[in-house]
């Protein structure tokens, strides 16, 4: 049975590094996006 007091290991330690971790979170997911070139082959609108 899992502690119910237990603190998950991967949660931010203070709103600092929360606040950090959000700005940096959509860059990664650019990153990502780009590395990957999923940002190359998404479906684009027709004009």
């Amino acid at each position: 049975m899992a502690d119910l007091n237990a603190v998950a290991s991967a949660a931010p330690d203070s709103d600092l590094s929360r606040g950090i971790r959000l700005l940096f979170e959509p860059l990664l997911a650019l990153w990502a996006l780009w590395s990957t070139a999923a940002w190359r082959d998404r479906p684009r609108r027709k004009r």
